[in-house]
């Protein structure tokens, strides 16, 4: 690969049809445990459900 970052976005040429479905989280204040903590504990449930629920 290459040595250089290139910055900006990007985007292929594609015949097939394809999804890109990205999930995550963003903590923005640490010390606002009571807003992002929830997200937290619920985030190995939703990934494991994508890995179970492929076909939905």
């Amino acid at each position: 690969m290459g040595k250089h970052i290139y910055q900006g976005r990007y985007t292929a040429a594609n015949d097939e049809d394809i999804v890109v479905f990205l999930i995550g989280m963003r903590i923005n204040h640490q010390l606002a445990v009571h807003k992002w903590l929830p997200v937290f504990m619920a985030m190995p449930g939703m990934i494991k459900e994508l890995y179970t629920e492929k076909e939905r």
